[in-house]
């Protein structure tokens, strides 16, 4: 009988341009004081769960999110490239308020209609969508059976969500993936089991004033 492979999927902790809104994609910002604080909060979250593995995007505040939580488990990380954020090109380093400013349609169709927008210089969700894909093969080829943490960026996320919880992907605004959110997924051989999606309890005592948002 085939075991199931369950994945606990994290965004990483907060960096100033997030806190900031601004676009970061393949920019390599760290993690910021309250990112630090946030990643060893998930960190703790996940102690104690039985994971065997700990994957992430290269980008720098996703490896101090993952390095958090496997200091803490005893788990090393591996990086997958596939995890690396969306390229959002020309857009990334700009605050929301430059973007909208300089290609306010577009940012508007970003926001209404993500599927039909491919960013200057960058990537489309479609892009995002394949690279996720080849990304489940791999967790299925590598790690069947097993339990593991997958520490990622938002759009990235949002996108996987999509494809495990079968969200159609005009709904990609439909998901909330919060810093340091944890979102849990079963993968068993005839159907994948939702057991959380954006789950943020862990930061309830994270950094006083502390606000969530989805940037």
């Amino acid at each position: 009988m085939e075991k199931s492979t369950t994945i606990y999927l994290v965004r990483h902790g907060q960096t100033d341009m997030n806190r900031d809104r601004v676009f970061r994609g393949r920019l390599d910002p760290p993690l910021n004081t309250l990112g630090h604080e946030e990643a060893r909060a998930v960190a703790a979250r996940l102690k104690g769960e039985p994971f065997s593995f700990v994957l992430s995007s290269p980008l720098l505040r996703a490896t101090q999110t993952a390095e958090a939580i496997a200091r803490m488990s005893n788990v090393g990380v591996r990086t997958v490239r596939e995890l690396i954020d969306i390229d959002f090109g020309k857009w990334q380093g700009m605050s929301e308020k430059n973007v909208m400013k300089r290609h306010g349609r577009l940012l508007h169709q970003w926001q209404k209609e993500p599927l039909k927008v491919t960013f200057p210089g960058g990537e489309s969700l479609q892009g995002v969508r394949k690279r996720m894909e080849v990304f489940l093969a791999y967790l299925a080829a590598q790690f069947a059976g097993h339990a593991g943490v997958v520490v990622s960026h938002r759009v990235t996320l949002k996108v996987l969500v999509s494809i495990l919880a079968e969200i159609p992907p005009k709904n990609f605004w439909n998901i909330r993936i919060d810093t340091a959110s944890v979102s849990i997924f079963e993968i068993a051989p005839d159907r994948t089991i939702v057991h959380c999606v954006n789950a943020t309890s862990h930061l309830a005592r994270v950094g006083e004033g502390r606000v969530t948002h989805d940037f």
